[in-house]
């Protein structure tokens, strides 16, 4: 009797994750590419610093530039429907065990606006005043 629970919750839990990767895995895999492409544009600009000199502005609208981008990557990764919302939270909670140290786009908005807050038309959120 407890073989076939235990080959019935294997099953349950297989087909379960099967059907999550089916489910959730395109929209996984098109977000990784957001941020891989994100970190790329992001060592360019630091590449940038180091070669041409960019002023502290230049560099925070290059920034500004990148986080946008995956913003809209990110957004396009999801899709429409009732399902998309669905997708995208498995795709958030999956990312980070496929590509760890991943900090979500709200994250490193944050982290642009402390940078960059003396440059309020450069800020993701509204600034303090």
């Amino acid at each position: 009797m407890e073989k076939r629970i235990d080959m019935k919750l294997i099953f349950i839990v297989v087909a379960l994750l099967i059907a999550v990767i089916f489910f959730a895995g395109p929209t996984v895999i098109a977000q990784k590419k957001c941020y891989d492409t994100t970190q790329e544009d992001m060592s360019q600009v630091t590449s940038n610093v180091m070669t041409r000199g960019l002023s502290k502005r230049d560099v925070c609208e290059s920034k500004f530039t990148v986080l946008v981008n995956l913003e809209s990557c990110v957004g396009a990764t999801s899709g429409t429907g009732n399902t998309a919302k669905v997708r995208d939270s498995i795709a958030t909670m999956i990312l980070p065990y496929i590509r760890p140290l991943t900090s979500s786009v709200k994250e490193q908005q944050s982290i642009h606006d402390t940078d960059c807050s003396e440059y309020e038309t450069l800020m993701f959120s509204d600034p303090v005043k």
